[in-house]
């Protein structure tokens, strides 16, 4: 064998770079293959759980789409939020009492302010995502005045008659 004895990685690690010269650039990290519907890497862990219980439900009424994960991702938050502030209000109570030089005061918690904007968060996306029963009927009927194409898991029952409204044939469907 000819020349020196190739130095471990630890000798090589305590050396460092003596010769200065330039270090060889990292391999580009492999892709991260996900399914269409995994959860993002950005949801808070409260988030998370929120949409690894709803996502399999959602998907099972074909609510979702690839185009409505970035909204689901807002609702999955504004839940994981009101789920938090929700379980410190069971906790300690909806309300707490602050001493001062003036005298004690019943204040309500801040926790009851977030339950109230998730809250709020929750019923849009909620509405905007076809995750409540008037949503639903609202898009059924969208779909009954062919305003929209066909949405998978919205067909007619088996042996039901659904009547089509045209708006060049009847005057009040003109207006609809």
């Amino acid at each position: 064998m000819r020349g020196r004895k190739p130095k471990s990685a630890a000798a090589k690690a305590l050396a460092g770079n003596p010769g200065k010269r330039k270090a060889k650039a990292a391999p580009p990290p492999e892709p991260v293959i996900r399914g269409e519907f995994d959860p993002p890497a950005h949801l808070s862990p409260p988030a998370l759980v929120v949409w690894l219980e709803e996502m399999p439900r959602l998907r099972q009424l074909r609510l979702l789409k690839p185009t409505d994960l970035a909204a689901f991702a807002v609702y999955c938050e504004a839940a994981g939020r009101y789920r938090t502030a929700s379980a410190v209000v069971a906790e300690r109570g909806m309300t707490y009492e602050s001493v001062s030089k003036h005298g004690s005061m019943v204040r309500v918690r801040p926790e009851v302010g977030v339950m109230e904007r998730a809250e709020r968060i929750m019923r849009q996306f909620m509405s905007e995502l076809g995750m409540t029963s008037k949503a639903r009927v609202q898009t059924l009927a969208t779909q009954g005045r062919g305003d929209q194409p066909n949405l998978p898991g919205l067909e007619p029952a088996a042996g039901s008659q659904t009547k089509t409204v045209r708006g060049d044939d009847d005057p009040i469907g003109y207006l609809q």
